[in-house]
């Protein structure tokens, strides 16, 4: 107990006393007020009565106990300090607390460096399917658009050549030479293209110089005439990611122009306008009709997802008997 406070409690006791001691003086005087009479032998004098003596014995000794009850607290109390074993107990409990906080906090950052990986190896696992889809795609795309074509090119050539053995052997040989050639170049297609460098194969060459490979190749064996057109300023803006789809998309209107519309003439132009390049691939076979699906083809769908993958606009115009135009418009590579 600090000083001011233990002042403070003793004078509390005083007064406590002091109020007790009025109060009991009333009580022993009080109702005998009436029964003091003078001393018979002390002139001028009273003498109070034996009650009132009583009274004041028993109160006397009231207040002696009272003030030695207050003495007593007073000298006890300063003694009296604040439970240790409360305050041992609360440190106990906050220090227990703090170590659970920690503990907890710990277990959270665990617990979000686990989810993060998580989601992590999720997002790689799924990268790594969708690479593998698209690889898949991108695979059976150039088998169709490329090694198919090649193929068939082939057979059309060693066909040729059989009808000209007995006519034309010298033909017939050149043929069967040619033949050899285009399977030799296919093996190495189907080779790059398990590789996933065949595009890059292709981009050895210029892109003129690539589409008059395709066009010889698949003109083999045929009387087809090719009108080919490329204006020099628009194949210089063909990027590198652009190189492949656009000789693809060629490969494919032309092979279809010749296997499955048995067209004599195929006209191929490519320019530059404002930024942008337009291609176009007309022929002059027999036509379909574009709202027909065709049974069993893939030919219009890998023109449309190679128009798609260089954000282009295609446009395949046809009719029974009246050939195909396609017409191609896509952005060039930009400057640098």
């Amino acid at each position: 107990m600090n000083p001011v406070t233990r002042i403070l409690f003793f004078a509390g006791i005083l007064l406590t006393v002091g109020a007790a001691a009025v109060i009991l003086q009333i009580w022993a005087v009080w109702p005998l007020r009436n029964d003091l009479h003078p001393a018979e032998n002390i002139p001028g004098e009273t003498r109070a009565p034996p009650e009132l003596w009583r009274r004041e014995q028993t109160a006397a000794a009231i207040l002696a106990v009272l003030a030695l009850a207050g003495i007593t607290a007073a000298a006890l109390l300063p003694g009296v300090q604040p439970r240790p074993a409360a305050d041992k107990t609360t440190r106990a409990g906050v220090e227990l607390l703090a170590r659970t906080s920690a503990t907890q906090s710990v277990a959270l950052a665990q617990e979000r460096q686990t989810r993060q990986r998580t989601e992590e190896n999720l997002a790689m696992e799924q990268m790594r399917a969708s690479q593998a889809v698209a690889d898949k795609v991108r695979l059976g795309r150039d088998l169709h658009d490329s090694l198919i074509q090649s193929l068939y090119a082939t057979g059309l050539t060693l066909a040729s050549a059989r009808q000209k053995v007995a006519t034309e052997p010298a033909r017939a040989a050149e043929l069967l030479d040619r033949s050899v050639e285009l399977l030799n170049s296919t093996i190495r297609e189907l080779r790059a293209a398990i590789s996933g460098l065949s595009a890059q194969r292709q981009q050895e060459q210029t892109f003129p110089a690539a589409v008059q490979a395709v066009t010889e190749m698949l003109g083999s064996g045929r009387d087809a005439v090719f009108d080919i057109r490329l204006d020099g300023t628009a194949t210089t803006q063909i990027g590198e990611t652009q190189y492949a789809d656009l000789l693809q998309i060629i490969r494919e209107a032309v092979s279809n122009a010749l296997r499955h519309g048995g067209a004599k003439s195929v006209v191929i132009r490519l320019h530059a306008d404002q930024g942008r390049l337009c291609l176009l691939v007309q022929d002059d076979g027999c036509g379909f009709d574009p709202a027909t699906p065709a049974i069993g083809g893939n030919g219009l769908r890998n023109l449309r997802a190679r128009s798609d993958l260089l954000r282009g606009e295609l446009r395949v115009n046809s009719a029974p008997g009246a050939g195909t135009r396609l017409v191609l418009t896509f952005a060039a590579k930009t400057a640098g």
